[in-house]
């Protein structure tokens, strides 16, 4: 309910049990993929100011990929994977939110990658009011290394940044 004040969607959870989790099926694609597909890169947007808004309440989602993000058929982001949220307020934790989202588009094409990078972070910063913790940069690059399908496109993006 938390999140849901919040305005981040989740999807509805049918069953959980020391094992198993069961949540509603979210007919949609992930947010990687739509951006793969050269779909709408407002969708970066979305998720700066849902990442934002974690922040401002001291949580964080720690493993924030794209693929983390599904698109419903009313055009919304839905988060999903929630199981490493905590409550949380670090440089290094709202570094490695950032990070690991920018570190999964990586391997777009370089011009791709910018924008939905740029995106991003305009609407993260006009979100808080604050511009994006440092560390950040340093963690995307460690993470894109490990998260990367296309080890050129990479490449070239780490160059470029």
């Amino acid at each position: 309910h938390r999140l849901r004040k919040l305005g981040i969607l989740t999807p509805e959870l049918l069953y959980m049990s020391k094992k198993i989790i069961i949540e509603e099926y979210i007919e949609g694609g992930n947010l990687y993929s739509m951006f793969e597909r050269k779909g709408d890169v407002s969708f970066a947007s979305q998720a700066g100011i849902l990442t934002a808004r974690l922040h401002k309440a001291g949580l964080v989602f720690l493993d924030n990929k794209s693929e983390n993000y599904l698109v419903d058929g009313h055009n919304q982001l839905i988060r999903t994977d929630l199981g490493f949220i905590m409550k949380e307020n670090s440089v290094f934790s709202r570094s490695m939110d950032i990070a690991s989202f920018l570190a999964s588009i990586m391997d777009l094409s370089s011009s791709r990658y910018h924008t939905i990078h740029n995106t991003f972070v305009r609407a993260y910063m006009n979100e808080t009011g604050k511009s994006c913790p440092y560390l950040y940069i340093i963690l995307r690059n460690i993470m894109a290394l490990a998260l990367t399908s296309n080890r050129v496109n990479t490449f070239v993006n780490l160059l470029k940044s």
